[in-house]
């Protein structure tokens, strides 16, 4: 009968480390915060994509993993994008000017609306890829800059 009971007890003990293990679990989320300076004037709004793979980066906008909007003040936006999971991404971002919630362009398909990306990545003929524009969130902050950058 001791024996039994004894195994009972180690039984519980494993039972209860394991149960404080389970939800002992180390943060694997982090914030990022985004600074968009250089907007030529405060009209419309900043948009920003958030990607997680190079699909669709930085062209479609509906196949991000994560958007927001901001209003701009003083020539900048800012955004803090919560409960981001530890991985590797790329944020574009875009000048609204005219509120209609996409780039405009021109008729050769040059945009007409202020564009950035993070690591302040350029496109060559083109908009910028997700290799030049890629970072790592890896610990509970994460801050980036990004400078809008006007064609015309």
């Amino acid at each position: 009968m001791k024996r039994r009971s004894s195994k009972i007890v180690v039984l519980a003990f494993v039972f209860i480390l394991s149960l404080f293990s389970f939800t002992n679990k180390q943060v694997t989320t982090g914030k990022i915060f985004v600074t968009v300076y250089n907007i030529k004037n405060n009209s419309g709004k900043v948009l920003l994509s958030l990607y997680n793979s190079s699909a669709d980066y930085p062209t479609n906008p509906d196949k991000a993993f994560r958007k927001a909007a901001s209003p701009i003040v003083n020539n900048t936006a800012s955004f803090v994008l919560d409960a981001v999971p530890y991985g590797t991404y790329a944020v574009a971002v875009l000048h609204d000017e005219n509120d209609n919630l996409e780039m405009d362009s021109n008729f050769m398909g040059i945009p007409k609306e202020g564009l950035g990306a993070s690591r302040d990545a350029k496109g060559s003929m083109g908009p910028p890829k997700f290799e030049d524009a890629k970072f790592q969130v890896s610990t509970p902050s994460t801050s980036l800059k990004i400078k809008m950058n006007y064609i015309f």
